[in-house]
């Protein structure tokens, strides 16, 4: 049997699959393998895969899938699994080379179910450690339980013995959030935990992550919450850990989930902190009188939390906001283009967003459906003289609508409507990212040749396009 099997689910990463997977086959353990799942990626992450498995064919384990997401790609990679232990890797994150070896280590000397390391948030410019929150080993079943409480709840700063997956504890597809619901669904099996002091793992902090996106998905937080309770109650575990089922229930819908509600528009955040509320309310309407709130500060602020302290919490949150310059100005024309600037709505709520687009009888109704709607003179070139006078208009309203708003950046999909307000932004230095259309797979439109130039970044969503804009990203579709 090998040592250890290394998940490693892959979709789009190209930028960082490299330095994750030479981090892997450079491990100083020995007798590994490294299972490598590529959920139906679209970018030219499987040319990497292929130049890793065929330099180390005895180690790279290369498997392919339809997407399905995170979980499913790792519920696949579990199929095939030949070591005793089994960890899991992002593909976007690395680790130190060192890593599996001191924790199989740690592990085989004393046959622990589970053993955990500290972290490090890599940004563009520092590094941040982070700890497991497990202090030391962990034998007694009563100190496992209060370890519960606070764990790091993520599952790659973790290795696990082949044997917990025979209770059929999996990955919760189709969900955000999947790491805290399948570390909780498996603590009942687990009798003991080592720990590994080093700061092994590097976790990449990117734009576009899961951990930074805030939409409706959000809520999976309470749906993966109520499953875990189900789940305990099922397999009957509930009464031998209700209390520490309890605290981390509340921890985790007014800070975790409430904390992150913030980043939505004021509406959003009060209907996320009613569902909390109406959740905890249904679920534990005592639990002020569990012991575990009083021993530390946050369990305090779960003792006092209710609808007012949510509203000071959100203007707090908030005010601080409004020091830095949040503002996102998004702009297009109508039709297509709007279309595909509307696939970006999950990014409206975190920033202090702006739309500005053509006003037409279809486009009316956004001011009613988003926050901070401009629009422009709608007109079409197939009446040139009165596009012109149409044309310079709205530029003038373009650069009024700019020092109305004063956005710091600009995300636009085309076409002629946002060209003069990306010019305007070069002038006052603000940052440019185009978005050429999806209609466009083999010409450049007139607004991508205009603004390719003065673009911050400029993105193609087909691989062929790259032909002609060598400079640009390609991003796959925005659908």
């Amino acid at each position: 049997m090998l040592k250890l099997s290394i998940i490693v689910p892959v979709y789009n990463v190209e930028k960082y699959l490299d330095k994750c997977l030479n981090s892997l086959v450079n491990q100083t353990l020995k007798d590994i393998e490294i299972i490598v799942v590529n959920d139906g990626t679209k970018d030219n992450s499987q040319s990497i895969i292929d130049k890793y498995a065929k330099k180390y064919p005895k180690i790279i384990k290369p498997y392919k899938k339809q997407n399905g997401g995170l979980s499913s790609a790792r519920n696949f990679g579990l199929k095939y699994v030949k070591g005793e232990y089994i960890a899991f890797v992002d593909s976007d994150d690395y680790v130190d080379l060192s890593m599996y070896e001191k924790m199989y280590e740690k592990a085989i000397s004393n046959d622990f179910d589970i053993v955990v390391c500290n972290l490090e948030y890599v940004y563009n410019t520092k590094i941040v450690k982070a700890n497991s929150n497990i202090a030391h080993d962990l034998f007694d079943k009563k100190e496992i339980k209060k370890s519960m409480l606070n764990i790091y709840p993520a599952v790659w700063n973790k290795i696990y013995h082949k044997r917990l997956f025979k209770h059929n504890v999996r990955f919760k597809e189709k969900v955000w959030f999947e790491d805290v619901e399948f570390i909780y669904k498996l603590y009942p099996y687990i009798n003991k935990v080592g720990k590994c002091d080093g700061y092994y793992y590097k976790y990449v902090q990117r734009d576009g992550a899961i951990t930074y996106t805030y939409d409706e998905r959000l809520f999976h937080y309470i749906d993966n919450w109520n499953g875990i309770i189900e789940f305990y109650k099922q397999n009957n575990f509930y009464e031998e850990y209700k209390k520490e089922l309890e605290y981390c229930y509340i921890r985790y819908l007014y800070a975790t989930f409430v904390k992150r509600a913030t980043n939505f528009d004021k509406k959003m955040y009060d209907e996320a902190v009613s569902k909390a509320i109406y959740n905890v309310k249904g679920r534990y309407p005592k639990y002020r009188k569990n012991i575990h709130f009083y021993k530390s500060l946050t369990g305090l602020y779960l003792v006092l939390f209710n609808r007012f302290f949510s509203k000071i919490y959100y203007k707090m949150k908030h005010k601080k906001q409004k020091k830095k310059n949040n503002k996102v100005l998004f702009i297009s024309s109508t039709g297509g283009h709007l279309s595909e600037l509307l696939q970006l709505k999950s990014l409206f709520h975190f920033y202090d967003s702006y739309i500005i687009t053509e006003k037409t009888k279809s486009t009316e109704n956004l001011k009613y459906k988003y926050n901070n709607v401009n629009f422009l003179v709608y007109g079409t070139k197939d009446h040139s003289i009165s596009y012109l006078f149409k044309f310079i208009y709205n530029s003038f309203k373009s650069l009024i609508l700019f020092i109305k708003i004063r956005p710091k950046v600009i995300v636009t999909t085309g076409t002629h409507t946002a060209v003069p307000i990306c010019y305007i932004s070069k002038i006052f230095r603000r940052k440019i990212i185009y978005i050429e259309t999806f209609a466009n797979s083999e010409t450049k439109t007139l607004a991508g040749r205009l603004v390719y130039p003065i673009a911050d970044v400029f993105i193609v969503q087909w691989e062929e396009m790259l032909k002609y804009y060598p400079k640009a990203i390609y991003g796959g579709w925005i659908y």
